[in-house]
């Protein structure tokens, strides 16, 4: 399996590099699609079982506030994993706030 994911990882890398995969979407289409055999989430292991895409998180509570990650991996029904795809070229940093948000709920 090990293997395997570096290749797919590189594959990922080439496409940036030469900027085949140049958006969020892209990247999705690319390396999430559930529907191909060969995706990260199959060579991290998990199933399209464990698998929610865009499912809406509920924070209740002062602030009430909904949440949509890009993916959720779930065992045992409950969310373990939290996936938040960006752009090849979007800076992270930017974003960590979103990811804090997703796990203080």
């Amino acid at each position: 399996m090990e293997k395997r994911l570096l290749k797919f990882l590189d594959k990922i890398h080439k496409g940036i590099a030469d900027r085949t995969i140049t958006s969020e979407r892209d990247l999705e289409v690319f390396a999430c699609d559930l529907s191909k055999r060969e995706n990260l989430f199959h060579l991290l292991g998990y199933s399209a079982d464990d698998m929610a895409v865009q499912k809406t998180l509920i924070h209740v509570g002062p602030g009430t506030a909904r949440y949509r990650p890009d993916f959720i991996i779930s065992r045992g029904g409950k969310n373990a994993i939290v996936f938040e795809v960006k752009a090849p070229d979007e800076n992270l940093a930017n974003h960590v706030y979103q990811i804090v948000s997703y796990c203080e709920k």
